[in-house]
């Protein structure tokens, strides 16, 4: 969404359990978010993003999440496609290798 500089950063932000899915605090960053789901940071967290607002207001965001400013509240709106996934090298070696 935006809120975090990094990968890192935010994964930090998840571990140290300033995220909040549908109202419970969650500390894996590896969790899995369903369509619908609300996302919300707690108090320390929701500081921070104030301080990044300009930041997080021009961050480009994946067509499968929204984000709420005003409410510092975001939603999975739909699962994410593969068009939709950064890709950082090419999978299709990979798949194709472990296909055999």
């Amino acid at each position: 969404m935006g809120i975090s500089e990094s990968r890192a950063s935010a994964r930090q932000l998840v571990g140290h359990g300033h995220v909040l899915i549908n109202g419970h605090k969650l500390d894996i960053a590896s969790y899995h978010v369903e369509v619908n789901d609300v996302i919300t940071f707690d108090g320390d967290a929701q500081a921070a993003i104030t301080k990044r607002a300009e930041a997080i207001s021009k961050a480009a965001r994946p067509a499968w999440l929204d984000y709420d400013a005003k409410a510092m509240t975001g939603k999975v709106l739909s699962k994410p496609l593969s068009k939709d996934m950064e890709t950082l090298f090419d999978v299709t070696p990979i798949i194709e290798y472990y296909s055999r």
